[in-house]
């Protein structure tokens, strides 16, 4: 495979790895390469496409990893050697796959062989039996409650109407509220907020 550009991106810790992996490959068009394991929980994703895919990428998963957890260190090489490109698949990157290592080829199932069909008459006929009543469903470890019908309620007897309000006359209204007196501010200093 072809390598244009290789971005990695360097965290401790899978969690930050495999989120760094996915959120490069949502940002921009670019492949990745696979997640390459060090000592210490050192982590390495690898991204590959074009350039400017790539820096996207390997930026947007950056800030990703951060997010859940520690980004050591970022890199992206614009035009890698072809000795580069050999070494990838000694880093663990696979050549470009995500999963070095071959899946086993699927082993196909045999074909079942038919039965052998002896030449006998066919059994006579015999009368349907009568079909068998229905099963009761399994009893539960809860009760069924059966709502039972409430009796009628009579419906309660209209009230005599009101009478109106009585009105005071006008002499009889209670006398006007005099207004709230402001504080006074102290003599050289500012008013108090409330």
């Amino acid at each position: 495979m072809d390598i244009r550009s290789l971005g990695l991106i360097e965290t401790w810790g899978k969690v930050a790895a495999v989120e760094a992996a996915d959120a490069g490959a949502k940002a921009a068009n670019v492949q990745v390469l696979g997640i390459a394991t060090a000592r210490a929980g050192l982590l390495t994703v690898g991204f590959s496409g074009d350039v400017g895919a790539v820096r996207a990428a390997v930026a947007a998963a950056e800030a990703a990893a951060r997010r859940v957890g520690k980004v050591v260190s970022t890199h992206v090489i614009a035009r890698p050697d072809r000795q580069l490109q050999a070494m990838a698949d000694q880093i663990g990157f696979g050549a470009g796959r995500a999963n070095p290592e071959p899946k086993p080829a699927p082993v196909p199932a045999p074909e079942p062989t038919p039965a052998p069909v002896a030449a006998a008459a066919p059994p006579p006929a015999e009368p349907d039996p009568e079909p068998a009543p229905p099963e009761a469903p399994p009893s539960s470890p809860v009760e069924e409650v059966i709502p039972t019908p409430e009796p009628d309620v009579q419906s309660p007897q209209p009230s005599p109407p009101a009478a109106p309000p009585a009105t005071l006359p006008a002499s009889a209204s209670p006398p006007a509220a005099k207004p709230a007196a402001k504080p006074k501010p102290k003599p050289g200093g500012r008013p108090r907020r409330k």
